[in-house]
């Protein structure tokens, strides 16, 4: 098929429910990539652009958007689609060219609707790829209703920096605890490893370089399972700032601010259930795991 048949087939006055077309799709695999710790991924397209969700054991959820003006055409007929794809045969497409080099492939996405395969189309020079993933009936993804309203304590954070604290920790530890303030320290971060307690602190205003904001209303300590917590660190290589939250159910949410290569601004959104184990937090010395190493 020619280049003009291939370019008129997947336009938007084709017969497609669902239509996109970007210059660059190394953006979007390098935005996806950062979520991959499942398999399996929850795709929702709206008037507002796309929606890409993974989640793990109900309590680890992560989401990334990529706004419909990321893209130069963007043509949805109904009001929302949802649908589930195997996520590594996705990211797989998107980098079929690789992932190296100044040279950009351009991408053209579309759906035909329920039971049909989301169809990839990607062109780098003269070298055309049709790739079509099947899909699946979305399952039910968990809200976590995470509202500014139930907000009760917001760090933002240069991301840069709450990579090395992590850095800093012990990966051996089963929990890390997470205290944050109003008062100083204003955020830290502890682990209970075979390297024994590891403490970071930020305080205030000595690293106001770093922590760029701060709306906490009290004095709390969550302990979250760092195995659940291990997949955020990925959004940290991309993101520029991250917005740490927890609310009323020690729920905790990190919203990384990401600047694609055009210099458009989306986010990544990160959620993670507390620990629900009563047990002494010293006796995770006595558990070795991979942790944020």
């Amino acid at each position: 098929m020619s280049e003009n048949n291939i370019n008129n087939s997947l336009s938007p006055d084709s017969k497609y429910v669902f239509f996109a077309a970007m210059h660059n799709s190394r953006s979007l695999y390098q935005l996806l990539r950062a979520l991959h710790f499942k398999d399996s991924a929850i795709v929702t397209v709206s008037q507002y652009g796309l929606k890409v969700t993974v989640e793990s054991s109900r309590c680890v959820q992560a989401s990334a958007f990529i706004q419909k003006e990321l893209f130069e055409e963007y043509s949805l007929k109904d009001e929302s689609i949802t649908f589930s794809i195997n996520f590594t045969i996705l990211l797989e497409c998107l980098n079929i060219f690789g992932n190296a080099g100044d040279h950009l492939s351009s991408l053209r996405i579309c759906y035909d609707g329920y039971g049909t395969p989301l169809i990839l189309l990607l062109q780098e020079n003269d070298v055309l790829t049709d790739c079509k993933i099947d899909t699946l009936e979305a399952e039910n993804v968990v809200d976590f209703d995470f509202s500014s309203a139930h907000t009760v304590n917001k760090v933002v954070i240069k991301a840069e920096f709450l990579k090395e604290a992590f850095n800093e920790l012990d990966g051996t530890s089963d929990y890390l605890k997470i205290v944050m303030s109003p008062n100083k320290p204003i955020l830290k971060f502890s682990t209970y490893g075979t390297a024994g307690d590891i403490h970071v602190r930020i305080e205030y205003p000595n690293d106001m370089d770093d922590l760029t904001s701060n709306e906490c209303t009290q004095t709390k300590a969550i302990k979250y399972k760092t195995s659940l917590l291990k997949p955020s660190l990925k959004p940290l290589l991309i993101s520029q700032k991250v917005s740490i939250r927890t609310d009323e159910r020690d729920i905790l949410c990190l919203q990384y601010l990401v600047k694609m290569e055009d210099g458009q601004i989306t986010f990544i959104e990160y959620y993670c259930s507390p620990s629900v184990d009563d047990e002494d937090i010293e006796n995770s010395r006595l558990t070795v795991s991979s942790g944020f190493s």
